[in-house]
């Protein structure tokens, strides 16, 4: 029998260094591929490592062939001071 690695979402979760709680959620949502076990969680390196290939692809700033995104490298600008940035934390209006 070959000597196979299970992880729980504790130990997961330091490997990703994110919560246990987090991983669990992940679990739960299906963006993180696990088996559940009695009350455990039960992940394997490998869908550590397609979670991690899956958002790596999607972190905010890379452009995957979307020329409206190539101009703000990471998103900044929308988050501070953009003019169209309706959410707030810009240059507020009205004021002296």
């Amino acid at each position: 029998m070959t000597n196979l690695t299970i992880l729980d979402p504790t130990e997961a979760a330091i490997i990703l260094r994110v919560s246990p709680d987090l991983v669990a959620k992940l679990c739960r949502s299906r963006k993180l591929r696990a088996t559940k076990v009695g009350r455990v969680w039960r992940i394997l390196p490998e869908a550590l490592q397609e979670y991690l290939g899956a958002s790596h692809a999607k972190l905010p700033g890379e452009t995957q062939g979307d020329p409206s995104n190539s101009d703000q490298p990471s998103g900044q600008a929308a988050r501070e001071g953009d003019p169209g940035n309706e959410g707030g934390g810009g240059t507020r209006r009205g004021a002296a």
